[in-house]
């Protein structure tokens, strides 16, 4: 298969001797390279919105099914799909030669997402995502039984809808899956309280439990099981093997059964991994752990059937912790018997693992230009005012007291706006296009709107919305709620003090977080970024939610980490490297 590169891009970009062009605030690129690294093509697929690609899957024949996510509409080739909510999902069907064969959209009145695709022998395409309210995939319309629940729909090589189920509980409920040769779809995850596959309810016997569920190929449920303990475990990866066992493994504390076999960790959070037949019953459960930290990031199995899991832990002497060290194990998969076990300490410059990618920071905004001429420049007193702009490029300042400022409503368009709050708890919203927001003194609201948006909250507890496009959101000093909303966007966190951001939608398929400013100084240095990121970054699952904990001195000795930031409604397994800019 050759290699194929998929993203978003904001205006143009280029491939060797191919210019594409954006429609909109970020359009969806698709490129295929031979094994020399030439393009062969490219194409780009886009409205005047921000849209953004997830998954790319490819059949025997060489066909893309391309997914992702988009607002209002979006063109591909000769066919035009409208958003039925805030945000819709999109799957296309393109030839080896990047023609479109068909494009479809599902979606309800929120924001729907596709986490993943498979493709069984016979060219059906299998689409696990979740969502919020309701979705219609075709004539079927599945409705959510709490916050968020898992969709899992089966469409033919054609694009019809075959099935569509959900399944959920009160919570927010998301899954990891893989299929198996038989077109048997396996679904894994996390869940609290309860959690519903088609006539099975489980219920969890601590803070969150992992569960597992198999679903044969016309949809139903097979068998669904629930493995936990008095604490909260996650799940962060699934295998099956050619006769369909799965693996799994994950994360847990305290303890978690399986079965009859119960697991104790030896230390605050250690690495459990767990064999289940197809019919769903345990074969073997293993731990691995140190005195304080280990975790499995990822995991693989060889055509003996011998299973390897790489991850890093805490080496501890008398006087440190370190959580760059590196451990590779390699066990029996009939068995879960310990094979060999390796340890790399103290990551060395010739240890970086490419396979786990690295966050790239999204396109710099260009505030210049846009519709229409300059407009006006305004500056206001030490009272509370409103101030509305005109239907150009203005540069509004609240200056004292509660301002409200925006761009000058009932107009036809809006440019590319310059506002900044002042002093006071002000509120500002910067409509349509490109706009720069700067709330400074005072509890402000900032509203990006429409277009690519760069808000500042400045000083105090600030609220930061970004609206639609690719926008970039800073909390600055105070306690602040930031929503990054449609599109792909960074969240930036350039210093580590004692207040604490909220991210309240950050998503884990393409949101980013900025740390250069806090990786810049000479204390977090390190020529690779993997290693920034073993050392110094701790990610820890609370409740729903991530907290993002930074080593506080950038010693690397793990004994001061401070939480940055928490990202709701996203898991630890969710996350990975790639969604943190270091450099």
């Amino acid at each position: 298969m050759h290699p194929y590169l998929i993203g978003s891009f904001n205006t143009s970009i280029s491939f060797g001797n191919i210019t594409l062009t954006s429609s909109g605030s970020d359009d969806i690129f698709v490129a295929r390279f031979d094994k020399a690294g030439n393009v062969i093509w490219a194409k780009n697929f886009g409205s005047s919105g921000s849209d953004s690609a997830s998954r790319l899957t490819a059949d025997r024949e060489g066909n893309l099914y391309l997914t992702g996510s988009f607002s209002n509409s979006i063109s591909f080739g000769s066919t035009t799909l409208t958003s039925a909510g805030s945000e819709d999902i999109f799957v296309t069907k393109l030839d080896s030669t990047g023609n479109v064969v068909w494009a479809k959209n599902f979606g309800g009145s929120s924001a729907d997402f596709a986490s993943s695709t498979h493709i069984d022998s016979t060219g059906n395409l299998y689409l696990v995502g979740s969502f919020s309210n309701s979705i219609s995939f075709s004539n079927t319309t599945l409705t959510s039984a709490g916050s968020e629940d898992i969709f899992v729909t089966k469409l033919d090589s054609t694009g019809n809808v075959v099935w569509a189920k959900n399944f959920g509980g009160s919570g927010a409920d998301k899954a990891n899956t893989v299929l198996d040769k038989a077109g048997n779809l396996y679904l894994t995850g996390s869940f609290s309280n309860s959690i519903s596959f088609g006539s099975t309810t489980l219920t969890s016997t601590g803070e969150t439990d992992a569960f597992v569920t198999k679903l044969d190929s016309t949809g139903n449920v097979v068998w669904a099981k629930n493995f936990g303990g008095i604490s909260a475990e996650v799940v962060d990866r699934i295998l099956v093997d050619q006769s369909g066992n799965l693996f799994v493994i994950g994360s847990f504390s305290n303890s978690i059964s399986f079965g009859s076999t119960t697991l104790t960790s030896t230390g605050s959070e250690n690495t459990f991994v767990t064999k289940i037949d197809s019919t769903g019953n345990v074969v073997w459960a293993k731990s691995f752990g140190s005195a304080n930290y280990q975790y499995a990031r990822n995991f693989s199995l060889d055509r003996s059937g011998n299973l390897f899991l790489i991850g890093n832990f805490d080496g501890l002497t008398a006087t440190s912790i370190d959580y760059s060290n590196l451990f590779i194990t390699k066990l029996d998969g009939s068995s879960g018997t310990t094979i060999w076990d390796k340890t790399f300490n103290s990551f060395s410059n010739s240890q970086e693992l490419a396979f786990l990618g690295v966050g790239i920071a999204v396109q710099a905004i260009n505030f210049r230009g846009g519709k229409g001429k300059i407009g006006i420049k305004f500056k206001g007193t030490a009272e509370s005012e409103i101030v509305e702009g005109s239907p150009f490029r203005d540069v509004l300042r609240g200056d004292d007291g509660d301002d409200r400022i925006s761009p000058g409503y009932g107009k036809a368009c809006f440019g590319n706006d310059r506002l900044f709050g002042g002093n006071g708890d002000d509120w500002l919203n910067g409509g349509n296009h490109n706009d720069w927001l700067e709330g400074e003194a005072g509890d402000d609201e900032l509203l990006g709107g429409n277009g690519r948006d760069q808000l500042l909250g400045g000083d105090d507890d600030d609220k930061l919305i970004g609206g639609n496009g690719a926008d970039i959101l800073v909390g600055g000093a105070g306690k602040d709620t930031l929503t990054g909303g449609r599109g792909v966007d960074m969240f930036v966190g350039d210093a580590l003090t004692k207040d604490v951001d909220v991210i309240t939608d950050f998503k884990a398929q393409n949101d980013l977080l900025d740390l250069r400013g806090i990786f810049k100084q000479q204390a977090f240095s390190a020529e690779f970024s993997f290693v920034q990121y073993q050392r110094f970054i701790k990610l820890e699952q609370v409740g729903t939610g991530v907290a993002v904990k930074i080593d506080a001195d950038g010693n690397g000795t793990g004994t001061r980490f401070s939480t940055l930031v928490t990202l709701n409604t996203v898991s630890v397994s969710e996350l990975s490297m790639s969604n943190f800019v270091l450099r």
